[in-house]
C-alpha cells in the first residue's frame, strides 16, 4: 500500500520505480569456537527513481521515513538534474509476480534466535574457530508506473569459519538454504589448518590451484569486468574482445545464475531475470546488460539492471573430471591457495592484478604436501588467468562472505604458469 501511495503522488514522471527491500537479520559471530555476540537486526531500505525526458533522479534511504516526505524529497531533488546520454528505461511490464520461499529451519533460527546447532557444531571443532554465520530473510517489493508489482522473499544462511592452529590457519565459506553446511565450513576450515611445516617460494611462475573462495574473490571483480558500463567506459579487459571471440580456456564456461541460485524475478527495470553464459567454453557470449546499455550495444537486456549500471547477481564456474588430489598432483610443483585479501587491480583495461595469498597457502611437490609458503603474491592478469586454466575439480561449492559478496558455486581451478612473488 505504501508503494502505491508514493506512485500516486509522483504522477506526472515518464517512468517511476520504487523498491523496497526488507531484510530480518540474525548475526552469529564467535571467536575461538565460543560464541561471542548474536545479533537480531531489522532493515528497510527504499530506492525511488524517476525519469522525464532525458533527466532522471535516484532518491535513496534506510529506516521509516513519512510518505510526504519522501514525495517531496523526490520531486524536489529532480529539479536539479541535467539532461543526461544515458538515462533508466522500464520495461513495458505490467504483470504481478510473487515468490515466497518457506523455509522452516532457518525462520526458525531467526525468529527465535536459536543458535544451538552452531553451538553443537563449534564444540566439535579440531582448533580454535572465529568466524560469522548469518542468517536472513529479505523481501524485496518492486513497483513501477508501468503497472508492474513484483515480491519475491528469499531465506539464505551464509558465513565462513577460520580455524587456527597455532601459527598456521585455515578457512571456509557457505550460502546455503541450511545450516547443514557450516558444519562441512568448519571441517574444511580445521583440515587446512592441520597442514603444518614451512617452507620458502621464491620469485617465479608456478602452476596452482585456486579454491572456490579464491575463485569467489575474482568472481566480485569479474561482475564489474562482465558489466556493459565497464565495457562502453573501457574500465574492462573484455572490451578489447567481440563476442564470439575466443577469450579463455576452452575448459571455462561462467555464467551469472540468478534463476538457479534462487537469488531474483525480476531485476530494478521490471525485466525478468535468466540465466546466462558471460563465456561458454572459453568464447565471449554475453555482456551484462540493462535496458539503456544493450540500446547502446544493439543487444536485449540480459535482466541485470542496476540502473544505468548492470550488476551481477550469482555466478557459476563450471565442473571438471579431476578431484583435488588430481589437481594437486597435476604437474612437479603446485601451490594451493586456500584464500585470498588485498586483490588490487593496476590497469582495469588490461585486467593486471594482485592478490596476496592468505591462510593455508601449501607448496606441493609430487603431489605431496611439503609446507606452507606464507604470504605470497599473486601478480598477473585476468586474461592470463582464464586462458591458462588446464584443469577444473569435479565437485562445486557454493560460498558467500564479505570478501565475496556475490554468492558464487565453484570447483577447485588448476592454472598453469601464474606469477608468484613474496608478499612481504
Amino acid at each position: 500500500m505504501e508503494l502505491e501511495k508514493i506512485l500516486d503522488g509522483l504522477k506526472g514522471f515518464d517512468s517511476v520505480i520504487i523498491k523496497k527491500v526488507k531484510t530480518k537479520r540474525l548475526i552469529v559471530k564467535f571467536v575461538l569456537s565460543e560464541i561471542a555476540e548474536v545479533q537480531r537486526l531489522n532493515e528497510v531500505e527504499y530506492s525511488v527513481s524517476v525519469v522525464k525526458g532525458k533527466r532522471f533522479y535516484s532518491y535513496t534511504f534506510s529506516g521509516e521515513e513519512e510518505l510526504d516526505k519522501i514525495i517531496t524529497g523526490v520531486k524536489e531533488g529532480f529539479n536539479y538534474t541535467v539532461e543526461s546520454d544515458i538515462v533508466p528505461q522500464l520495461t513495458e511490464n505490467d504483470g504481478e509476480v510473487k515468490v515466497k520461499e518457506d523455509n522452516a529451519e532457518l525462520r526458525s533460527v531467526i525468529e527465535g534466535q536459536d543458535v544451538s546447532f552452531i553451538d553443537s557444531v563449534l564444540a566439535k571443532s579440531e582448533f580454535p574457530s572465529s568466524g560469522i554465520v548469518n542468517v536472513y530473510e529479505t523481501t524485496t517489493e518492486l513497483m513501477t508506473n508501468k503497472g508492474f508489482k513484483g515480491t519475491e522473499t528469499r531465506i539464505r544462511a551464509d558465513g565462513y569459519a577460520r580455524s587456527f592452529n597455532g601459527e598456521y590457519s585455515g578457512q571456509w565459506a557457505f550460502f546455503s538454504d541450511s545450516l547443514k553446511e557450516f558444519n562441512e565450513t568448519l571441517k574444511k576450515a580445521n583440515e587446512f589448518a592441520s597442514i603444518t611445516g614451512k617452507v620458502r617460494i621464491d620469485d617465479g611462475k608456478y602452476n596452482v590451484v585456486l579454491s572456490p573462495l579464491v575463485v569467489a574473490n575474482f568472481m566480485v571483480f569479474f561482475a564489474d569486468f562482465a558489466s556493459a558500463f565497464s565495457v562502453m567506459t573501457a574500465s574492462s579487459f573484455l572490451a578489447k574482445y567481440k563476442k564470439c571471440e575466443k577469450v579463455a580456456s576452452e575448459l571455462l564456461t561462467i555464467s551469472d545464475v540468478p534463476r538457479k541460485g534462487r537469488i531474483a524475478e525480476f531485476d530494478d527495470e521490471a525485466t525478468y531475470t535468466r540465466d546466462k553464459e558471460i563465456i561458454k567454453d572459453g568464447v565471449f557470449n554475453s555482456l551484462l546488460f540493462n535496458n539503456e546499455l544493450a540500446q547502446i550495444f544493439g543487444e536485449k537486456s540480459t535482466g541485470n539492471a542496476g540502473l544505468i549500471y548492470p550488476i551481477a547477481y550469482s555466478f557459476e564456474i563450471n565442473s571438471g573430471e579431476q578431484s583435488l588430489d588430481s589437481l594437486l598432483a597435476s604437474s612437479k610443483e603446485v601451490i594451493f591457495l586456500n584464500n585470498n585479501w588485498y586483490t588490487r587491480f593496476q590497469n582495469y583495461y588490461e585486467g593486471t592484478f594482485s592478490t596476496v595469498g592468505r591462510d593455508a597457502i601449501v607448496y606441493y611437490k609430487e603431489g605431496k604436501p611439503q609446507g606452507v609458503a606464507g604470504r605470497i603474491r599473486i601478480s598477473d592478469s585476468f586474461p592470463n588467468l582464464m586462458k591458462n586454466v588446464k584443469g577444473l575439480g569435479k565437485d562445486k561449492y557454493s560460498v558467500r562472505w564479505w570478501d565475496a559478496p556475490i554468492p558464487t558455486i565453484s570447483p577447485y581451478v588448476y592454472v598453469d604458469g601464474v606469477n608468484i612473488t613474496k608478499a612481504w
